[in-house]
């Protein structure tokens, strides 16, 4: 499997605009770069947040929540 064929199986798995729950925190897929994902918080005071997670980290997280 190629690496172009690996990044559409993680864009299929999680895609950008994706929510998770970390830390009961409400947290947006921003950005997919390889193996790495760009989570988004914004505060209620409208300053946001940046976090990095790799896609197993998401993907696991968001099979979790998907049950709930």
């Amino acid at each position: 499997m190629g690496q172009s064929d690996k990044k559409i199986i993680h864009q299929e798995i999680v895609k950008v605009g994706d929510r998770v729950i970390i830390d009961n925190m409400e947290w947006k897929i921003a950005e997919i770069k390889g193996h790495m994902i760009i989570l988004y918080h914004e505060d209620v005071d409208g300053s946001g947040q940046t976090i990095l997670k790799s896609v197993a980290e998401v993907k696991n997280l968001l099979s979790s929540q998907r049950y709930l």
